[in-house]
């Protein structure tokens, strides 16, 4: 595979006492968006912990050039992190800078500006002196993803980063790391929840199962609702509406509905963004 920047080979790690990843094989493109789909307890938070080196494993992570991820290569975004109380957005995002800083270091002017940039292109900048404990959801989400940002790490891996948002907040959050992934040259990997929107916004999907990689590659070929039925334990029905996947409980499904299409016979996925 071409411009592989991550490759995860034999990757095991155990969690709680047992094992929560079973020789994982996985590579990651640059400038992908990667998907990481499947149950609760399925492995994928233990999957982006173990690639940051947060969780003990064993089998290799590597990036392209043969080192070991550090902080300046991969920013992980995770579902439920510690917001300490009384720290201010600028001061939060700001420890995005700590991979960079020196032992016994201050931050430098650098640093600061680095961290001001980002706060502006996330339209943060009226919030810098506001305790982070005391925004909103959507706006909390934003400065996580601006100290992930601070990082300068050119690989993203994101916690399910909408799980806590409402419908508008989480359209708001996956735009906007669309449009950072071409314009700022990310690499994403996000372990998701949501099955249609997976399918609408990740570029290749990686179906993970009691541990295990159970399929991967485009979502048309991983979004199979016999698959998936089996994987979820419930009766799951994927449906096109104009060339989008849909992944929808069977039973909430009338199969008659004019909306409710086959699969195509040359499915087009919406996603491909040009960068």
């Amino acid at each position: 595979m071409n411009d592989v920047v991550l490759s995860c080979r034999g990757l095991t790690a155990a969690h709680n006492g047992h094992k929560a990843l079973h020789d994982v094989n996985l590579d990651i493109v640059k400038g992908e968006w990667l998907g990481l789909i499947g149950p609760n307890g399925a492995g994928k938070s233990t999957l982006l912990r173990s690639i940051t080196g947060l969780v003990s494993h064993e089998g290799i992570v590597n990036l392209a050039d043969g080192r070991c991820p550090t902080p300046t290569d991969v920013a992980l975004l995770p579902q439920n992190p510690v917001l300490p109380v009384g720290m201010t957005v600028a001061e939060y995002a700001l420890l995005g800078r700590t991979a960079h800083i020196g032992w016994l270091s201050r931050e430098s002017r650098e640093d600061r500006q680095i961290v001001s940039a980002v706060l502006q292109r996330l339209e943060l900048t009226k919030l810098t002196g506001r305790p982070i404990v005391n925004l909103s959801g959507g706006e909390t989400q934003r400065v996580l993803l601006a100290r992930a940002l601070a990082q300068q790490a050119s690989t993203l891996l994101l916690d399910e980063p909408t799980s806590a948002l409402d419908i508008g907040h989480q359209t708001i959050v996956l735009e906007l790391l669309e449009e950072l992934r071409h314009t700022e040259k990310l690499t994403i990997v996000s372990a998701m929840h949501d099955l249609t929107v997976a399918a609408y916004f990740a570029d290749r999907l990686a179906l993970i199962h009691h541990g295990k990689i159970l399929a991967h590659g485009a979502p048309e070929e991983v979004i199979d609702a016999q698959l998936l039925s089996e994987v979820y334990e419930t009766p799951l029905t994927v449906r096109y509406i104009e060339n989008h996947i849909l992944v929808l409980p069977k039973t909430h499904i009338i199969e008659n509905s004019k909306a409710a299409s086959t699969r195509p016979q040359s499915p087009t996925n919406p996603i491909r963004k040009e960068a």
